[in-house]
């Protein structure tokens, strides 16, 4: 079974439909059920999406997150030694545009083998993964 890695800007537009992303993440995600890909996230990309929904959209919004995407994902929960590597990536980066959140998913990614990122964030595929749409 495949793996595929689901970032915030692909959960955003699935659960806020009127995104201009929408029809192209529900796209992506019927054909990745399709294809019974397992879908993997992070704790802290999980975080990241509750909270960015909460804040922009409200309650509802987290409750649609935690009915409709919550049962069809892998949860990696990050521990202290992905966030310590993903902290060394991000202080040796210095840059401010690839968030914490996001070196602790390419962490991820490399720990358990996935190189396909579900997402519509190009910092991954700059990172060497393969991104979809």
């Amino acid at each position: 079974m495949a793996q595929v890695f689901v970032d915030t800007s692909a959960f955003f537009p699935l659960i806020v439909q009127d995104q201009l992303e929408y029809p192209a993440a529900r796209r992506v995600l019927d054909q990745l059920r399709e294809e019974d890909a397992e879908l993997v996230t992070s704790s802290y990309v999980l975080h990241e999406s509750v909270t960015l929904l909460h804040r922009r959209c409200g309650i509802s919004a987290v409750r649609d997150w935690q009915n409709i995407m919550h049962p069809i994902l892998r949860i990696v929960w990050v521990d202290e030694e992905i966030h310590r590597h993903a902290m060394i990536a991000l202080l040796a980066s210095g840059s401010r545009r690839i968030s914490l959140t996001d070196w602790v998913s390419f962490e991820v990614m490399r720990r358990e083998r996935i190189g396909r990122a579900f997402t519509f964030d190009d910092d991954f595929r700059g990172r060497g993964f393969d991104t979809i749409p």
